[in-house]
């Protein structure tokens, strides 16, 4: 019965090692899941007791978790990025050139909705700073129109 392996060792991999470790992790699982329902003796449930192998159940549930967690991490780092980077063609004279410039701030807007910040359903539907500092035109009339008055109490 061996830990987890930690996610810094995942991390390290790259996407095509990982999917390899998930399909690995996979098949350990269903092996032990097979051979408990089939009551027959596999050298991994031999050496597992009884009490112990809903712990072994975790332990790779927890793996494949890390593996697809990381995998996911990878793949919206990689989309990410080539949404920052822009690649331009700059012509001078006859000969054509690349150029390539990287965005700092990536407004959410311009993002995939599943890459997007959850959040709660309410922050969500909040309106945005600039949208809450707008006024209707009648608003507008009216402070024009009607300043607010400013009254000064004489010294006594």
């Amino acid at each position: 019965m061996t830990k987890g392996t930690s996610a810094s060792v995942y991390r390290q991999k790259n996407n095509e090692d990982l999917t390899g470790e998930l399909r690995k992790l996979r098949e350990e699982l269903q092996n032990i899941k097979f051979s408990k329902v089939s009551g027959t003796a596999v050298q991994k449930l031999g050496k597992i007791k009884v009490k112990y192998q809903f712990y072994n159940f975790q332990i790779l549930r927890k793996q494949i978790a890390r593996v697809l967690t990381i995998i996911r991490q990878n793949k919206k780092t990689e989309v990410v990025s080539k949404l920052r980077t822009r690649v331009s063609e700059k012509t001078e004279g006859d000969s054509v050139q690349k150029v390539e410039t990287t965005i700092k701030n990536l407004k959410f807007k311009h993002l995939p909705l599943d890459l997007r910040p959850k959040r709660t359903r309410a922050i969500r539907r909040r309106l945005t700073k600039f949208e809450s500092k707008l006024t209707t035109l009648r608003v507008l009339k009216r402070k024009l129109n009607f300043p607010k008055r400013k009254f000064a109490v004489p010294l006594q």
